[in-house]
C-alpha cells in the first residue's frame, strides 16, 4: 500500500480522533491526547495544535493537545 492509495491524509485522521475523543467525552473525562511522534515530523503535529511535552531517549518525542484549543467554548 502506497501514500497514494490512503483517501485521507493525516490532518483527517488527526480530525477522527478528535472527534471520538469528543464523543468518548460525553460518557467519561477526556481533556488531552498524546502521541508519540518519530523525530523530525514534530512540525506536522505542530500545526495541528499539539505541543511537546518531553524528549524520549528513543526515536520519539511526546506529543500532546488539548482538546479546549479545538473547542473553545468547552468549560471543564
Amino acid at each position: 500500500m502506497s501514500k497514494q492509495d490512503i483517501p485521507y491524509g493525516g490532518s483527517t485522521l488527526i480530525m477522527y480522533v478528535i472527534g471520538l475523543a469528543l464523543k468518548l467525552g460525553e460518557e467519561v473525562g477526556v481533556r488531552f491526547i498524546s502521541v508519540d511522534a518519530y523525530r523530525g515530523i514534530e512540525k506536522f503535529y505542530e500545526k495541528n495544535y499539539f505541543s511537546r511535552l518531553a524528549e524520549c531517549e528513543d526515536r520519539h518525542v511526546a506529543m500532546y493537545t488539548d482538546i479546549e484549543k479545538w473547542l473553545p467554548s468547552v468549560r471543564y
